[in-house]
């Protein structure tokens, strides 16, 4: 399901994060599509950097979950990320008027009710992922990768092949921006200010990960607790340019 996004009044924001697609490697080699299942063939890169920040000397941490920023392995048991409709489309032939497709997946999951999903603590719940995004003024990005092998870029495909790519062709990936932003975020890194806090699911503005009301300022000092500030406040755009990428397909 894409995420539920609310606007803010004009000069409210807090930060906008700019993201755009590309990939490690611009060329698609049918001789490696079809000499093993298992190696990587396609890396996939979106890159997220503060644009416009209230405070240009802070990294902002988002929640992942739900979004494309979201890598979970599905070897560590997690649903595949991009056949969850993640990117649109797939991998869109451009000289084929967009009949020759090679979908990544489109599962909407369900998944059953476990223990610690309504856990206060975002960090205890299970299959709760955070990032944290550069300061503005270091001008510098954080990247998310999405690996696929041969075999898992055809998994959903039906009967396309290797075979069915030709040398000179060549395939555009684009991102779907339903599923660009949070339902979570704080100011603060990851590995520095924020190591050892525990993310309350509680958060200012429109609160989707919490019924009940938040910790008093008394319990925050005492537990340790990060609020989450208002997911209304924190814009993501597409930059320039940046909405889709292509590969070309070589020998």
């Amino acid at each position: 399901m894409v995420l539920f996004k609310l606007q803010c009044r004009p000069g409210e924001e807090q930060a906008t994060i700019g993201v755009r697609i590309s990939t490690i490697c611009r060329d698609l080699s049918i001789k490696s599509l079809k000499s093993s299942s298992l190696r990587p063939v396609l890396e996939i890169q979106i890159h997220l950097r503060c644009l416009s920040s209230t405070q240009p000397s802070r990294p902002i941490t988002i929640s992942t979950s739900g979004t494309v920023f979201d890598n979970a392995k599905p070897e560590h048991g997690h649903m595949d990320n991009l056949a969850q409709g993640r990117l649109s489309g797939g991998l869109v032939c451009n000289q084929s008027r967009g009949n020759k497709v090679i979908p990544f997946g489109s599962f909407k999951v369900h998944r059953a009710h476990q223990d610690g999903d309504d856990a206060p603590d975002l960090r205890s719940r299970p299959d709760f992922y955070f990032l944290t995004i550069p300061a503005q003024e270091s001008g510098e990005e954080v990247t998310v990768t999405h690996t696929l092998t041969s075999e898992r870029l055809f998994a959903f495909a039906e009967k396309m092949t290797p075979n069915d790519l030709a040398v000179g062709e060549t395939w555009n990936i684009s991102l779907h921006e339903g599923y660009l932003g949070t339902t979570w975020w704080c100011w603060g890194s990851l590995g520095d200010d924020l190591k050892g806090k525990k993310f309350h699911a509680f958060s200012k503005g429109a609160c989707f990960l919490w019924s009940g009301d938040g910790p008093d300022q008394e319990e925050v000092e005492k537990e340790g607790w990060v609020i989450g500030d208002d997911a209304a406040q924190l814009r993501f755009v597409v930059e320039d340019g940046g909405a889709s990428y292509s590969v070309e397909v070589v020998e």
